[in-house]
């Protein structure tokens, strides 16, 4: 498997002071920071996470950072709820060594986000960090990453945004999946849809902590590297995901993603060809889950195998290709994917596709993803 993820660990200090405004980005102000003085914003607002299970003791360690000044932590899904067999409770530790127990508020799996609130700390000025525009992020861009690279506290790297909008499987979905299948109607293929690609060092421990540009704003929260398969590609869940679900987790303690309740394949010339079709663009539905709302709306599946011979496969076709999305082009899986995630669910979507040859106009009402493992 390409992807592993990265948990491990970071820091702040006891009685954390808002950061002075010679050291804060204030709005407005584009002027970059240098490394030392980025490192001085980080340090007072990433912490560690140390996390524990009352049978199997210390399970691992993750970095986090500072939401609000209410004591909210923004970290990774994985880093706080791994495999355990008994009650897991948290530490949270700030880089003067100060620590405070933390409490688990929610967690969504697909995104990879989690949010943990630091108990009994009174009096204690926290420092959040600025979340930044990550639509706004362009590659080639310097960015910092701060962590626990491999358990060493408070570790700053420097790299840049190698690219945007990457699509990948996120913590909980890297099981071996064909990375052809789309949206699965069993709930544990879902791509995510959104990755921020770079060079900047991710290590074990880094998981969870921010990704800065050079305003100070964090862009990104590290979530999986290739270490041992590839130099120097890790990736970052952007800000506009964390703006969009973090909230919903400190609120409801989960985020509901909409859903269509299919899986299908991205167009290829050859299967353009065989569908008579113009151009190699859409989304060729395989199959529709017989209790979400395609089925319901009328989407169709495949219905016969067809061999591929420049491909080297076999194709279930028959079913429709999805080629816009309220009026937006589809081309990819990508597209369908990232653009189900600007919705909400119980909110409708025109779905233009294309069956046996002819146009057609099919309104859906997105329902809510399934939990992992089978359906809801």
């Amino acid at each position: 498997m390409l992807y592993f993820l990265c948990a491990f660990v970071l820091g702040l200090p006891k009685s954390v002071e808002s950061v002075e405004s010679s050291d804060v980005a204030t709005e407005g102000n584009q002027s970059s920071y240098s490394l030392s003085d980025l490192y001085k914003i980080l340090e007072k607002s990433v912490v560690q996470i140390d996390t524990y299970d009352s049978n199997l003791g210390p399970l691992g360690l993750g970095s986090g950072f500072i939401y609000d000044t209410n004591g909210y932590i923004v970290t990774n899904q994985h880093v706080v709820e791994p495999p355990s067999v008994g009650t897991l409770s948290y530490d949270v530790i700030f880089t003067d060594g100060s620590v405070y127990g933390a409490k688990f508020i929610g967690a969504d799996p697909f995104s990879d986000l989690a949010v943990l609130h630091i108990e009994n700390a009174s009096g204690v000025n926290f420092a959040p960090l600025k979340l930044g525009n990550s639509s706004a992020v362009k590659p080639g861009e310097d960015i910092a990453i701060f962590g626990s690279a491999e358990g060493l506290i408070g570790t700053l790297t420097k790299g840049v945004v190698s690219a945007v909008g990457r699509s990948g499987l996120s913590g909980i979905a890297s099981t071996g999946v064909n990375p052809l299948t789309g949206m699965s109607s069993l709930g544990i293929n879902f791509d995510q849809p959104e990755f921020i690609q770079t060079d900047a060092a991710i290590n074990h421990g880094n998981s969870g902590g921010p990704a800065v540009n050079m305003n100070g704003e964090v862009i990104g929260v590290s979530d999986l590297t290739s270490a041992g398969k590839a130099e120097n590609i890790n990736f970052l869940i952007p800000s506009d995901t964390v703006k969009r679900i973090v909230p919903s987790l400190i609120s409801n303690g989960v985020y509901r993603h909409p859903w269509l309740g299919l899986e299908g394949i991205d167009m290829t010339s050859s299967i353009a060809k065989v569908l008579n079709l113009h151009e190699p663009k859409g989304f060729l539905v395989v199959n529709v889950d017989e209790n979400g709302p395609a089925f319901k709306a009328g989407v169709i599946g495949g219905n016969r195998p067809v061999n591929l011979p420049h491909e080297g496969r076999s194709v279930l076709l028959g079913g429709d290709v999805i080629v816009t999305a309220d009026s937006k082009d589809i081309r990819s899986k990508h597209d369908l994917l990232l653009y189900l995630e600007s919705k909400k669910v119980g909110q409708p979507v025109e779905l233009s596709v294309v069956r046996d040859g002819s146009p057609q106009q099919i309104t859906v009402i997105l329902g809510e993803r399934p939990a992992l493992g089978g359906f809801s």
